[in-house]
């Protein structure tokens, strides 16, 4: 009478598994549906940022024409000026390696010039 409780129980034990694996197995297939619906909408914004990115390059170039054409009316020849990019800002790690580095004098200086970054508690 045992074997037939234990048979039962695990018959009761390999259905819930069943249940439990059919219920993962459409998890997964929804979760592979949605990647598949995000990957469309992704390459779809890539498509976007082209686009806009072309944009802005023909717009870039029609204005620069536009401008030397004023500046032509005026009777003022373009000058080329150069655009001036940020230098990437170093972290605090590469800001504090600088400050050990340098002689005793030196240290004020470069710690009151880069005082916002060295500043805070976080070392």
């Amino acid at each position: 009478m045992d074997s037939i409780a234990t048979l039962t129980e695990a018959l009761s034990a390999l259905k819930e598994s069943q249940n439990r694996a059919s219920s993962l197995d459409a998890d997964l297939k929804a979760a592979q549906a949605l990647m598949e619906e995000q990957a469309v909408s992704i390459a779809a914004l890539k498509q976007e940022l082209e686009a806009v990115k072309a944009a802005a390059q023909h717009v870039e170039a029609v204005s620069e024409l536009r401008v030397n054409e004023v500046l032509a009316g005026v009777g003022v020849a373009p000058v080329d000026v150069p655009i001036e990019t940020a230098a990437p800002q170093k972290t605090r790690e590469e800001l504090w390696a600088e400050y050990r580095s340098l002689d005793l004098y030196s240290r004020n200086a470069f710690y009151q010039t880069h005082r916002a970054q060295l500043s805070t508690l976080k070392k």
